[in-house]
Formats: structure tokens, C-alpha cells, sequence
């Protein structure tokens, strides 16, 4: 069996087949991400399977197999003096972090020569938030001390006005760029899912009124990024409830329009990263 993953003869691994092993033991022969062994053991699971099913079911398998990844706990056995910890996951929400029954998260924050700091992303080439860091708190307690801490200037204004002069206003007037920042905070609060934004709530939380409002998001419907269904209710009387939906995939397509070139932010990284759940939901929901 030391030779099994050098096994490429189709009679050999047919043979291995007829073993019923487990998936990870049939994608050591040829590989968990060769698209010829995933429609091979789909189809072992259901032989009914349409090649459109088996072409959906592998191209959600990257991301079904970063969620394994990530509720996967891996035994690490720390050395005497070692404290494992688990990083925070920016792209979860807050209760998400929690769910595997953990007590806390560290947020892991990068300094650079020129005495600037940024918390990393999964995009980082250090330790991603789903890594786990093994380090020496007696070294930390004997050697280190925090000698900078992260403070926020100016915690009570509303707008970021280094971020805020980003966008192009040739293509978002200054409200446009409210409402638009809004749909995507709401968007993400409410689990990347359609949700429920009256006109008197736009113009009590951002004060956009009604005729404005309604025009903004016209325009927005218009551009692709937003959608709009009117559902019913029927708690006290009936009523016409409007739920927007944002196109994850529309956004990231126009980022390069709404944002002015900046040679230091990847807009279209930046916002895939914070919409990807959203792009998960949509692409599935499409293949359906």
C-alpha cells in the first residue's frame, strides 16, 4: 500500500473501487480536486445522476470542502510552555466564530516599517484567521511588551472620509454613496440574505428621503446590483413589504466604475472577499 498514491491504471483503481473505501482514500489515487474523479464518485453515489447535477456538485466542491476545513478541528499537541490559539475569521460574523463552542478568538494585526498597522485577511501570506498559532507566553511575558495599541481617532463621525473620497462622483452622488454602503452593512447583518428596508427606515437611519430614496434605488435596480421583490404581509392588515436583495457578482463588476483607480486597494478582491458568502448563495441557487 505504500505505492497507492503512484496508482494511474484504470483497471487498478476500478479494482480499488470494488473496496468501498471512503472518499479521501479513493482521492489519494488520483487527487480530491481531479474533475474525472469527482464525476467518478458522484456517480458511484447516485449512477442516475445527469451530467448537469454532477457539474454543479463539483463546482461547489471547493467550497464545501473549505467549510469542511473549517469546522475540522485539528489535535495539535502544544509543547510544554505553548498555548494554542484560534484566530478570528473576518469573513464570519460574529456569532458564526462562536459556534463551534469557542470562548474567544485573536484578531492577528500587522505592523510594518513604515509604523503602519492592519488587522490580515485570509488573503494575507501570514497565518490566515483559520490557522491556529502556537506561541510561548512565558517568552511573550519575559521579552514583549504592546508598545503601540490601535486607536481610533475619530470614533464619532459617520463618515471615513480617506474611504469616502474613493468613490468616482461621475458615477455615485454623495447620497448614492450612503445608501450604497447601507444596502451592504444591512446585507451582511442580515446574513447575505433578502431582507426588508422601508422608506421611512432609510430615512430615519440615513436620512435619504422617500423620493430620493426611491430613485436611488431604481437606479440601482437599474445597474444590476440591487433587486426588488414585494412580498405580502398579514400581521395586523395586509400589506406590500419590499425586499432588496443584492447581486454579489453585478457588484464586484462594477467596482472599477464606482470606485476611482487606486494603485493600493484591490476594490474587486476587497469586496469578493466581504460578498462571499453572498456569491456562494447566488451561484448555487443559479445551478439549481
Amino acid at each position: 500500500m505504500e505505492n497507492l498514491f503512484l496508482i494511474q491504471d484504470d483497471q487498478l483503481i476500478e479494482e480499488f473501487r470494488k473496496t468501498n473505501p471512503t472518499k479521501e482514500d479513493y482521492a489519494d489515487i488520483v487527487g480530491e480536486n481531479d474533475p474525472e474523479f469527482l464525476r467518478k464518485y458522484f456517480l458511484r453515489l447516485n449512477p442516475s445522476m445527469t451530467d448537469e447535477d454532477i457539474a454543479m456538485h463539483i463546482s461547489l466542491e471547493p467550497e464545501r470542502a473549505k467549510e469542511r476545513n473549517r469546522k475540522k478541528r485539528y489535535e495539535i499537541v502544544a509543547p510544554d510552555g505553548f498555548e494554542e490559539i484560534q484566530l478570528y475569521d473576518h469573513t464570519l460574523s460574529h456569532s458564526e466564530n462562536f459556534e463551534m463552542g469557542n470562548d474567544k478568538k485573536y484578531i492577528l494585526l500587522e505592523v510594518t516599517k513604515e509604523k503602519t498597522f492592519s488587522i490580515t485577511s485570509s488573503q494575507s501570506i501570514l497565518p490566515t484567521p483559520q490557522s491556529k498559532c502556537v506561541i510561548d507566553i512565558g517568552k511573550v511575558e519575559k521579552h514583549s511588551s504592546l508598545e503601540f495599541i490601535p486607536i481610533d481617532y475619530e470614533p464619532f463621525f459617520g463618515v471615513r472620509l480617506t474611504s469616502f473620497i474613493g468613490y468616482d462622483s461621475n458615477f455615485f452622488s454623495c447620497d448614492e454613496r450612503v445608501v450604497f454602503e447601507s444596502l451592504l452593512i444591512k446585507f451582511k447583518n442580515f446574513k447575505f440574505k433578502p431582507f426588508h428596508w422601508s422608506k421611512e427606515k432609510i430615512y430615519e437611519e440615513v436620512g435619504v428621503k422617500k423620493d430620493r430614496a426611491t430613485k436611488i434605488l431604481e437606479k440601482f435596480i437599474e445597474l444590476g446590483i440591487v433587486t426588488k421583490e414585494v412580498r405580502k404581509t398579514f400581521v395586523d392588515r395586509p400589506l406590500q413589504v419590499n425586499y432588496f436583495d443584492l447581486n454579489a457578482a453585478a457588484i464586484i463588476g462594477l467596482v472599477s466604475q464606482i470606485f476611482k483607480p487606486n494603485e493600493e486597494k484591490n476594490y474587486e478582491q476587497i469586496f469578493a472577499t466581504y460578498l462571499r458568502p453572498a456569491l456562494f448563495r447566488q451561484s448555487s441557487s443559479r445551478m439549481q
